[in-house]
């Protein structure tokens, strides 16, 4: 059994299960909030104005309502991935 620390409180893990396709969350709500405030941040950090806001959303994944598009970069891709397509729309922007 693995000890997981996390905030100061420690707990014993038999398992970690990993959920991105939404079986066991609720994937939009989980990842276009994170998304939605990633871009935030970007776009405050930067010259651009909020203008890009919606653009650079959808072309991530988050559509209409908050709710993911499937097959978009933020559905099918990971991180990492997901960091090359910012940085593609922040270079071309």
């Amino acid at each position: 059994m693995a000890r997981l620390t996390i905030c100061g409180a420690a707990y014993d893990i038999d398992a970690v299960v990993f959920d991105k396709d939404g079986t066991l969350v609720d994937f939009d709500q989980l990842w276009s909030g994170r998304m939605e405030r990633a871009v935030d941040c970007v776009l405050a950090a930067s010259t651009l104005g909020p203008t890009y806001r919606t653009p650079f959303l959808r072309t991530l994944g988050v559509g209409e309502g908050a709710r993911v598009i499937p097959e978009s970069p933020l559905a099918v891709s990971t991180i990492a991935k997901l960091g090359v397509v910012a940085s593609v729309l922040l270079h071309q922007a």
